[in-house]
């Protein structure tokens, strides 16, 4: 917002009084105030009266439905959100609602529909309970991608890949990856909590609560990605929760 073009004139009682000529001093201080006010409330600014959020204005705006999404304990895992690969189901269904991910001969997992996230200038925060189990596990990989399982040539992700000892953090653009070591082994029998605070220009990528990654190249800003969790290979994993959301200027 602009700062007003006149500034606030304060008017003394003795140049309001009965006696008080009719200046050009008060009128002029009356109209810089008037001013100042209309432009305070908005009127300056540069596209529309009214507000509406973008940074220049402030009108009522839209919130889009995918501003928080939030899949608690997957007591469904077979909801309409998602694609699923392999074998899903529910570990003790109506209890403790894990969702179970068997794969097979390719990769096993859930993919979010729609593809609803994009990095378009709102943050992007996204935290999944993940537990391996099968120490044979090849692949694995937790976040974000624009295809089901497929080329993933735009992802935002954790990553076991190729067996490799620790966990990767991947940012990939067109094909072209940022691949980073998070320092966290990989280990089977044990739930991790992963996160991932995404911006334009940014990755950080958190396990457990502890930041093991920053990318800041090969960020995939113009691809639509869905949460995409899965494994590769007949072996199993269990997904306790996921959480999504933008922070967007209200």
């Amino acid at each position: 917002m602009p700062a007003p073009s006149k500034a606030w004139v304060t008017i003394s009682d003795s140049q309001v009084d009965a006696d008080s000529p009719l200046d050009t001093v008060l009128m002029t201080g009356m109209r810089d105030n008037l001013i100042h006010l209309k432009e305070w409330l908005g009127d300056s600014f540069a596209s529309a009266k009214n507000h509406n959020h973008d940074g220049v204005n402030s009108a009522r705006t839209t919130l889009d439905v995918n501003l928080v999404q939030t899949w608690d304990d997957f007591h469904d895992p077979n909801v309409s959100a998602w694609a699923k690969t392999g074998t899903v189901g529910v570990v003790v269904p109506g209890k403790n609602g894990l969702c179970s991910v068997l794969g097979g001969a390719g990769w096993g997992g859930i993919d979010q529909i729609g593809r609803p996230w994009i990095l378009s200038g709102p943050t992007i925060t996204f935290e999944a309970t993940v537990k391996n189990i099968d120490s044979s596990t090849v692949h694995a990989f937790v976040g974000f991608s624009e295809d089901n399982f497929g080329t993933m040539n735009n992802s935002i992700a954790f990553r076991r890949n190729n067996s490799s000892t620790n966990w990767r953090c991947f940012t990939v653009n067109g094909g072209v990856a940022t691949d980073s070591d998070s320092g966290i082994a990989f280990v089977t029998g044990a739930f991790k909590t992963f996160k991932i605070i995404a911006t334009p220009t940014s990755i950080a990528f958190y396990i457990d609560g502890s930041l093991v990654a920053t990318n800041t190249t090969n960020i995939p800003t113009a691809a639509y990605l869905g949460i995409t969790i899965g494994n590769h290979g007949t072996v199993t994993s269990y997904i306790d929760y996921v959480h999504c959301y933008t922070t967007t200027r209200m």
